[in-house]
């Protein structure tokens, strides 16, 4: 096995112990964790949990890795916590293959299930953790240099990103302002009940700051700010990430 974790992440004692365990159960070629993010500063609170609250509730992660799946374009890997065989590792060339991507650990899962190995999903929140940025310009430069490479460049995935974020976490919250008299309400309600609720349920399963779930359309909106930023970087131009020019595509 060879593991791959980033800088910023922290690991209790018995996670190798764990985690060995938990491959060798699943039977992974690949193991990759969701690990708990720290979030302290008022930016890392609101955006952080609805990045996690997207992919957790909205990644078609079943049908991403399947090896011949639409889907699998979509599959990926989290770079703080990689567990991988050494020789499907090996054999498939591994960060080399990536090593001009920006979003490197997304392409690195994809290319891991399009040669047909078994990608695992787990949750390693218990015994690893990371505090991905430390105030809110890290947080809109970092999401700005992902958002746009993470839907693949394209305006159709991004407009879909889009309209999940309005739709589901922001236009809901807004129509419970005009009351019963607005023929919407009720949708409304339930659709902002099942959101804060799953949002809850993240919250105390991976140690999110609570304050985010009441803040959850202010992310949202924050969310997609940053998406229509990290379009106007690479269409553009003018990104910039730890002292590197970021390219327009």
């Amino acid at each position: 096995w060879l593991f791959f974790t980033d800088a910023d992440t922290e690991h209790r004692p018995e996670m190798l112990k764990r985690t060995v365990q938990m491959a060798e159960q699943k039977k992974a070629d690949v193991l990759t964790l969701f690990t708990r993010q720290i979030t302290k500063t008022w930016m890392e609170v609101l955006v952080i949990p609805v990045m996690a609250y997207t992919l957790l509730a909205f990644l078609p992660a079943r049908w991403s890795l399947r090896k011949k799946s639409f889907f699998n374009r979509f599959a990926g890997v989290s770079g703080q916590f990689v567990f991988i065989k050494q020789k499907v590792y090996r054999a498939f060339g591994g960060h080399e293959v990536v090593k001009n991507e920006i979003v490197e650990d997304l392409n690195f899962g994809k290319q891991v299930v399009r040669r047909g190995y078994r990608l695992v999903y787990g949750d390693g929140s218990d015994f690893s953790f990371c505090r991905m940025y430390t105030n809110a310009k890290e947080v809109w430069q970092g999401f700005s240099k992902n958002f746009f490479p993470a839907v693949k460049f394209s305006p159709l995935f991004f407009v879909n990103a889009f309209l999940v974020l309005i739709l589901d976490g922001v236009i809901p919250f807004i129509v419970l302002f005009f009351g019963t008299s607005c023929p919407l309400f009720w949708p409304a309600v339930s659709l902002a009940m099942v959101t804060l609720a799953v949002r809850a349920f993240q919250a105390m399963k991976y140690g999110f700051d609570k304050r985010s779930v009441l803040f959850h359309p202010v992310g949202c909106l924050l969310f997609t700010l940053i998406g229509f930023n990290s379009v106007r970087w690479f269409w553009f131009g003018g990104g910039h990430w730890k002292g590197r020019t970021l390219r327009p595509q």
